[in-house]
């Protein structure tokens, strides 16, 4: 319940709020396999009596150590300039 904004809890049990986040946590899996299809967040989302599958272990928490985590990242750059343009109206 620390996760939902104040406002709303009022309108909405615990249960509900746990199932949301937990789906939530289901359809961001690392292995695009072990996330649920649209209709299955739908279906499970509004049968409540459908019991949800925990999520696996989040990938950041898999790596080994930040050290591992920066080389990584260093050997995924690429050597291209990238630039961001605006477009404004004349």
């Amino acid at each position: 319940m620390e996760l939902m904004d104040p406002t709303l809890r009022n309108y909405f049990s615990s249960t509900e709020v746990t199932r949301c986040i937990q789906m939530g946590l289901l359809c961001v899996q690392e292995r695009a396999m072990d996330r649920p299809t649209m209709s299955d967040v739908v279906s499970t989302l509004s049968n409540e009596t459908i019991a949800l599958p925990l999520p696996k272990e989040p990938a950041f928490l898999s790596r080994s150590s930040d050290a591992e985590l920066s080389s990584s990242r260093q050997r995924r750059h690429s050597g291209y300039d990238i630039t961001i343009s605006e477009v404004d109206g004349r």
